[in-house]
């Protein structure tokens, strides 16, 4: 008796043994070897990722901090500071006015810039409606932007300044 295989039994001679065939690695699954960096570490080289243009308006909230000119801070009848959110993944853009919630789209193309179908909320705040009013009027008016620095920027209406705004980074 013959014992062959995982352990199974047989009272026939063993077969001859196929010819190996040898495999070919295909272009994406060959590997780049690893790096020596000492004799106790060995890594991989970085992955190649694709560049991502420079988006300094996305994925920051801008916090309105001039209007028209004028200063804006918080004030009594405020439910909170004005500032606009522009998506990094859409073309998205979202906020709040001082009083209301804003959402709508955006286009960004060099230095163009420009809101539109904003839609809001519509709730009435004694004190804070008048900047709301404003800003939400001036982001209609908005078709260029200029950065100042990585945390500011200011939004214009051909040459003219009609919003300045900070960078605030959350936690």
């Amino acid at each position: 008796m013959l014992v062959t295989g995982c352990g199974s039994k047989s009272n026939e001679p063993p077969k001859a043994a196929e010819p190996s065939r040898v495999l070919q690695p295909t272009p994406d699954a060959v590997k780049p070897a690893p790096v020596v960096k000492s004799p106790d570490t060995i890594s991989s080289p970085p992955p190649k990722t694709p560049r991502q243009p420079h988006e300094p308006l996305k994925n920051k909230r801008w916090r309105l901090y001039e209007l028209n000119g004028a200063a804006v801070a918080m004030a009594e009848g405020f439910r909170q500071e004005p500032y606009i959110m522009l998506s990094l993944q859409t073309n998205r853009a979202k906020g709040a006015a001082s009083c209301n919630r804003f959402g709508g789209t955006y286009s960004v193309d060099g230095e163009q810039l420009a809101f539109s179908e904003m839609l809001t909320t519509k709730v009435n705040c004694d004190g804070a409606m008048e900047v709301e009013r404003e800003f939400l009027r001036g982001l209609e008016l908005v078709n260029r932007y200029r950065m100042v620095g990585e945390d500011s920027v200011v939004f214009l209406q051909n040459s003219k300044v009609v919003m300045r705004l900070a960078a605030l980074y959350l936690n």
